[in-house]
């Protein structure tokens, strides 16, 4: 009877919120459009000139700008460059099957054994 419940409030759309990248400074990303609601830590998505997604997260602010770490590459990003802010902290769901496997700080293989199983506890 709740599961119904449950499942249709965790299907609700949140609201999004973009900023756009107005400088690339070595290996920072300076983003700018956002000006409360984001702290050090924050997890973002910058959409690449190719289309391509790059996952950052929030590592400080200037006097107009909030900068960004990148996770991968820089390649493509530059000033325009859409930014998603994302609402919530990255979770994986780890399973027994994943002992002896080699994943990276996003959970996902590493190891080229394929696919990994979703446990059912989510970890911060």
């Amino acid at each position: 009877m709740y599961e119904n419940i449950i499942k249709e409030i965790n299907d609700i759309k949140t609201l999004k919120t973009f900023a756009f990248v107005s400088a690339v400074k070595g290996m920072t990303i300076e983003m700018t459009g956002i000006k409360s609601g984001i702290s050090i830590g924050d997890n973002c998505i910058v959409t690449t000139r190719n289309g391509k997604s790059v996952p950052c997260e929030v590592i400080g602010f200037d006097k107009k700008a909030t900068l960004l770490m990148p996770f991968t590459s820089l390649d493509g990003i530059g000033p325009g460059c859409k930014v998603e802010i994302l609402d919530k902290a990255p979770v994986i769901y780890p399973h027994i099957s994943w002992l002896g496997r080699v994943i990276n700080a996003f959970g996902e293989p590493v190891d080229g054994k394929g696919a990994l199983i979703k446990g059912d506890k989510p970890y911060l």
